[in-house]
């Protein structure tokens, strides 16, 4: 079928409708394999400083609106599409790097909270002993 290679069958598959001409290989069955190496960009822009991150706040309300994370497709989608794995890799790598950068920065919070905390404790404990003189 011009340029498809089907194993383990004869008849191409049909995903969403209609078979993509962008794809050549077909495996009925699956495919057991050690590796597979996908050549796709990455995700380290990231960490850009002008990177646009998005609110925790944002992406729960999106969650809550929509069902699933902002960015991937939905479970429906999926199921009656495929899932591109390259683009699903950079995209998971994505939300793990932009949960990096709000672990930090709340690490950050945490650390100065801790600090304040920590001189608060000490005025009270210096009020209490000059009110007891």
């Amino acid at each position: 079928v011009q340029g498809v290679t089907t194993i383990g069958t004869r008849n191409t598959p049909v995903f969403g409708g209609t078979f993509s001409s962008d794809y050549h290989l077909f495996v009925a069955g699956g495919i057991l394999t050690e590796e597979v190496l996908v050549r796709t960009g990455w995700a380290d822009y990231v960490f850009e400083e002008d990177y646009p991150l998005t609110s925790l706040e944002d992406k729960e309300a999106f969650i809550e609106e929509n069902g699933h994370l902002p960015a991937f497709p939905a479970a429906a989608e999926i199921e009656e599409n495929g899932l591109p794995l390259a683009q699903n890799a950079v995209t998971q790598q994505v939300q793990i790097e932009e949960i990096y950068l709000h672990l930090m920065e709340m690490n950050k919070t945490l650390k100065a909270l801790e600090t304040e905390n920590q001189t608060l404790r000490e005025r009270v404990k210096e009020l209490e002993d000059s009110a007891k003189q």
